[in-house]
């Protein structure tokens, strides 16, 4: 089933010794289920599981939050004050 088609899916992991056993079920549900998952960590470089698992980060955790909020400002309809569309 392809019940999260067109959904963005943040997981964020640390740089090094994340837990595999908590990673990879919901990363491949996720990508099963026809989600775009991104990883991110706070750094680039290939991050190393507890349990000799590998896996690259897609973004910096700074420029996920960056996008996040880019996109929530892009979605959110001005702010009405006093009866007046305010240019913010």
């Amino acid at each position: 089933m392809d019940r999260l088609v067109g959904k963005n899916i943040l997981i964020i992991i640390p740089k090094d010794y994340y837990m595999e056993s908590e990673f990879d079920p919901v990363f491949e549900a996720m990508t099963a289920e026809g989600a775009t998952v991104l990883v991110a960590s706070s750094k680039l470089k290939e991050a190393v599981g507890m349990k000799n698992g590998r896996t690259n980060p897609d973004v910096l955790i700074v420029d996920a939050m960056e996008r996040r909020i880019i996109a929530i400002a892009a979605k959110r309809p001005p702010p009405i004050w006093n009866g007046c569309r305010c240019n913010w």
